[in-house]
């Protein structure tokens, strides 16, 4: 079901691009999360059949870029888009949200 939707939010994220940042129910959405629980208006943490995802929305890329610096800095792999950063319990969960999200994958090596 991802990949059915890859192209949609693929769309809907060129949109946005140095406008306002995506709301992280959209995104929820497209990746079919089964369960939703927004911690704030920035960021939710989803459940969906291929395991635990969590997605961070950003007004611009620089402060997502600061938290991703952060991040790595724990040892963290993130999957990193225009204005949003997903972490998951796996690196499967991140390839399969790559690939209905694009973005890339980052990790402390680089």
């Amino acid at each position: 079901m991802l990949k059915l939707l890859a192209t949609a939010v693929l769309f809907a994220f060129t949109a946005c691009s140095g406008a306002q940042a995506p709301n992280p129910n959209d995104i929820a959405a497209r990746l079919d999360c089964s369960e939703v629980d927004p911690d704030g208006s920035d960021e939710l943490t989803c459940t969906t059949d291929e395991g635990f995802l969590s997605v961070l929305v950003f007004s611009d890329n620089d402060s997502r870029d600061d938290f991703v610096d952060i991040s790595l800095g724990y040892g963290n792999a993130v999957l990193v888009g225009d204005q949003f950063v997903a972490e998951a319990a796996g690196p499967d969960m991140l390839e399969q949200a790559q690939d209905a999200l694009g973005g890339e994958l980052v990790d402390s090596h680089g």
